[in-house]
């Protein structure tokens, strides 16, 4: 059963894109808690959604942090932008 929270943070909170890094089989079964809100119930509203596997309890791997860094910013490019030159300039007047 899922609770259908994605609805609320899309429409009270403007969420446009989520990004999961979890384990595969997170996002695709029941739990105690209920269903997963999986990449098709935020495709119905219309929200981005991309799956980032990471074992639990462990760091995630850099290669998926900078793949889920990679996807934001084909989202959200001009903030990337804005970041990426916010830090080129504090790294500048060091």
């Amino acid at each position: 059963m899922n609770m259908k929270h994605e609805k609320e943070l899309q429409e009270y909170r403007g969420v446009t894109c989520v990004v999961s890094v979890v384990q595969d089989f997170e996002i695709h079964s029941h739990t105690l808690a209920g269903q997963a809100i999986n990449k098709n119930d935020w495709k119905r509203l219309d929200v981005e959604h991309e799956l980032f596997p990471c074992p639990d309890f462990y760091p995630p791997p850099f290669d998926v942090l900078n793949s889920a860094a990679d996807f934001m910013a084909g989202i959200f490019p001009l903030f990337f932008s804005f970041v990426s030159l916010s830090v080129s300039h504090l790294q500048h007047k060091h």
